[in-house]
């Protein structure tokens, strides 16, 4: 196995100014590895029970981020005219996948899935909006809460 001088560096996780870079962490296999100085009761501690001043997060990377709202970006596009129910039906199996690779990672405490959440709506909410003709929320909430309403009872009798 060989190493490529334009791919590799060193890197330190806590302290920038120590890596080649001047960049603390790493990215790999779209994590974003890195460790931040944390006090007393935050902080890590070793196999001894030892503080060690620091607190090591594994979240998603940007590139990673960005690619993923990148492709829901491209689903909701390609999905315009599409009824809501094909659109929710072809973004599940994305943002289900997405969420789970980065299930063991500290997405969820740095809030990371709340982020990519709340980009997705307003994603869908600004493409339904455009669709639409350009109503009021309020308006269109209305509209959607009782056709709802209406699925709901036409399903129960």
């Amino acid at each position: 196995m060989e190493l490529k001088p334009e791919k590799t560096r060193l890197t330190h996780t806590l302290h920038p100014e120590l890596s080649e870079d001047g960049k603390a962490g790493f990215d790999f296999l779209g994590h974003h590895i890195r460790q931040y100085p944390a006090g007393k009761y935050q902080s890590d501690r070793n196999s001894q029970g030892r503080i060690l001043g620091f607190d090591t997060l594994i979240t998603p990377s940007l590139k990673a981020s960005k690619a993923h709202q990148e492709e829901i970006g491209r689903l909701i596009r390609k999905h315009r005219c599409a009824p809501q129910a094909a659109l929710i039906k072809h973004l599940n199996p994305v943002i289900r996948g997405w969420a789970s690779y980065y299930t063991n990672s500290d997405a969820q405490s740095v809030g990371e899935l709340s982020k990519q959440d709340n980009l997705v709506y307003l994603k869908r909410n600004c493409s339904t909006r455009a669709k639409k003709g350009g109503i009021s929320r309020e308006s269109l909430l209305n509209r959607l809460i009782s056709r709802q309403a209406l699925t709901l009872a036409s399903i129960n009798n």
